[in-house]
Formats: C-alpha cells, sequence, structure tokens
C-alpha cells in the first residue's frame, strides 16, 4: 500500500468496528463457504 492510499488504519478500523460490517462480512463469508461447499461436491 502506499501512504498517498485513502485507506489508512483508522479508516480500517473504523469499517472493521461498525457492526455493519461486522455483518455484512459473515454473509460474505457464508457466501463464500456455501459457494466453495457446491464445488467441491
Amino acid at each position: 500500500m502506499s501512504s498517498g492510499e485513502p485507506w489508512t488504519i483508522a479508516n480500517v478500523h473504523r469499517w472493521t468496528l461498525s457492526r455493519e460490517t461486522i455483518s455484512l462480512a459473515y454473509v460474505v463469508v457464508a457466501e463464500l463457504k456455501s459457494s466453495a461447499s457446491e464445488r467441491s461436491c
């Protein structure tokens, strides 16, 4: 990552600590897991 990018540590922490982002991450992980299991079968 270059220092000129807007994605600073503070920004990442803000996103990570928000409940909406956490719940969204859970949904994405669940989707990835289900699609992965479908491929292996």
